[in-house]
């Protein structure tokens, strides 16, 4: 199966934004900030001249809710706005631009306007897919990103991820047969 695309700023974000909210790393990275920017408002609640104990009260409350409210809202629109000032267009020419990307039994093949990219299924460490985009995975942060506006409807995206899960899964059985003898 076969498919074309033209690859965006926004479908970039959009998989970095999937990525912090998929990656276990990510999300301890979010909870730690989170735990750390109220610690430092509490040691400044407490160490801070001339405030009432309202006054501090209210000071901690706010930003603790900035913390815990806030800051999760915050973190996506920073991770899109980095992506987009990272993959300009003219220094992404093999990243953004026209795509086509072809499922096979033997591998994954990718082409873009400046080269070609095959990789066999195991290499491509898990497939996911959320409400606008298909990902597989080929590193922890990196992934052949497919926008669901590819393919013609929703049965057509549903099939694409079965003949990819079929191949991986057929891939892995063989290979792991393969290792054991």
């Amino acid at each position: 199966m076969q498919i074309h695309y033209q690859l965006t700023v926004e479908d970039i974000a959009a998989f970095n934004v999937h990525h912090s909210r998929t990656s276990r790393l990510s999300r301890r990275r979010l909870r730690l900030t989170q735990l750390w920017g109220i610690f430092c408002t509490l040691v400044v609640v407490m160490i801070w001249p001339r405030w009432s104990s309202l006054e501090r009260a209210l000071f901690f409350l706010a930003f603790c809710s900035f913390w815990l409210l806030a800051y999760p809202v915050y973190y996506p629109w920073v991770i899109k706005r980095n992506a987009r000032k990272i993959y300009s267009e003219k220094e992404s020419k093999g990243v953004l631009g026209k795509h086509s990307i072809a499922i096979r039994a033997d591998g994954v093949t990718e082409r873009s306007a400046v080269g070609e990219s095959r990789t066999g299924w195991e290499g491509i460490e898990r497939i996911a897919a959320d409400g606008q985009y298909v990902y597989l995975y080929i590193g922890p942060l990196q992934a052949h990103v497919i926008p669901k506006r590819a393919f013609q409807n929703d049965e057509e995206v549903e099939a694409f991820l079965q003949l990819a899960q079929t191949y991986r899964l057929g891939n892995t059985r063989l290979t792991s047969g393969l290792a054991g003898e």
